[in-house]
């Protein structure tokens, strides 16, 4: 991890901002299997309409369509305090879950995702009955999720995460922090 914070920090001395590729040491098993392109589309599996054609609302991948084995780190101006970036890196382990329990409680819980929780219950079963197991809610959202880009936000202890995301591909999913901590998500 040392290294890590010192390659981060020589480019920001060096160059006055940061914009590198680095090896992923946060979200390794976050990796997105599938298009899920918009999970309103989702209807109950063990109970759908007669018209319901699952195959038309997702796309499963093999191999995942996004690499979870660098992300960029991105500060579009000279980072003054590197106490933020530096706490991030140490406490890996722990911004994981907190972020896990967010994105889980923001998809599941109704509390604004994409699409209602009840849509995501059925794209999340959808996927069992496709792999014949269960998946926790965790489970699920590692296999829909990748970490691209993280960036330092307006203020030094603010940090922007950015993911690649099945069923928003276009814009993916942003989870914002301040002082590590999830403030919100969009």
């Amino acid at each position: 991890m040392n290294m890590l914070l010192k390659q981060l920090n020589e480019e920001n001395e060096k160059v006055g901002e940061i914009d590198v590729e680095i090896p992923n040491f946060i979200f390794k098993d976050w990796n997105v299997y599938y298009n899920l392109y918009n999970p309103e589309n989702f209807e109950d599996p063990e109970n759908s309409p007669e018209w319901y054609d699952e195959s038309d609302v997702y796309e499963y991948y093999e191999e995942p369509c996004s690499n979870a084995e660098t992300i960029t780190f991105y500060a579009s101006e000279k980072v003054g305090d590197f106490e933020t970036i530096e706490a991030f890196v140490k406490e890996s382990v722990n911004i994981e879950k907190k972020v896990l329990d967010a994105v889980v409680d923001y998809t599941f819980g109704n509390n604004g995702a994409y699409a209602a929780a009840k849509h995501f219950e059925y794209a999340k079963r959808t996927m069992e009955i496709l792999h014949q197991t269960t998946f926790s809610n965790e489970e699920f959202i590692k296999r829909n999720l990748c970490i691209n880009t993280i960036c330092v936000g307006q203020e030094d202890d603010e940090l922007e995460l950015l993911f690649d995301c099945s069923w928003n591909e276009e814009h993916g999913l942003t989870v914002y922090l301040k002082n590590n901590d999830v403030v919100s998500l969009e």
